[in-house]
């Protein structure tokens, strides 16, 4: 009974001792790195923001309907205007261009398909400098490709224009396009430069589009009656073709905050 009663005895010392022991927390550090570096993005792939549904996959413009050009500050499109052949008149005429053929980006969900838009212009900033840039338009005047050389007095220009970003933008990137009284401005288009749209510093990253009107056609025959070309009675016309050639200027030009 004696051994039982000590070894009982040694086993609660033994539990008290080692209740007291204070408790220590080992903390062992490493560290490691996360990477990731940009560089400026200077192709495009031929698409764009559909101006009547920009938050859709996009459009491709057909060929002949425009133009684009390269490097990561670009256009991805800038509209042809085809008024197409008018009878001639004695009277004060005005004149619509027939509207952008394009054709849907196709996804999982629906196959392309062919689609007629308002005239558009599209400008992607990928430089990684958030500079800012500038959009201005300016024309020749209205002549005859021939030795006669004759000139068609005329006026055009852009109306009801709108800016938005794709599905993607951040509304706190917006460019912004002339307006007045709240309403977007009227643009003629002459020899003399005027502005369409313009991205201040840390405005005007990725891509943006400014279309004149909002609302898709239905047909090849649908004309955009947001731009017009003004005919005067008084001028002179022949039974010829005329032509004139529009200088879409994009320029980086920084501005302050």
């Amino acid at each position: 009974m004696k051994k039982i009663t000590l070894t009982t005895a040694a086993l609660l010392i033994s539990t008290t001792v080692l209740g007291a022991l204070p408790a220590f927390a080992v903390e062992i550090p490493a560290t490691t790195n996360a990477k990731v570096s940009f560089k400026a993005d200077d192709q495009g792939d031929g698409s764009s923001t559909d101006p009547t549904d920009p938050e859709g996959g996009g459009i491709t413009p057909d060929p002949g309907e425009g133009t684009s050009t390269k490097g990561p500050l670009r256009f991805d499109f800038v509209p042809n205007l085809s008024f197409g052949e008018q009878k001639i008149s004695g009277g004060d005429k005005t004149y619509h261009p027939l509207m952008v053929k394009a054709t849907t980006i196709a996804t999982g969900e629906k196959p392309a398909a062919p689609k007629y838009v308002p005239h558009y212009v599209q400008v992607t900033d990928n430089r990684g400098t958030n500079e800012g840039w500038n959009v201005t338009v300016s024309r020749t005047d209205f002549k005859t490709p021939d030795e006669t050389d004759e000139v068609l007095g005329a006026t055009l220009t852009l109306a009801n224009g709108n800016i938005k970003g794709n599905l993607d933008a951040d509304a706190s990137l917006v460019p912004t396009i002339p307006t007045k009284d709240g309403k977007a401005e009227v643009i003629t288009i002459s020899d003399t430069a005027s502005n369409v749209m313009t991205a201040a510093a840390n405005k005007g990253m990725g891509s943006w589009v400014t279309s004149y009107g909002s609302e898709a056609g239905t047909s090849a025959t649908d004309v955009n009656t947001n731009i017009t070309l003004a005919v005067p009675a008084k001028s002179k016309k022949y039974a010829k073709a005329y032509t004139s050639t529009i200088t879409w200027t994009l320029a980086s030009t920084p501005t302050s905050k």
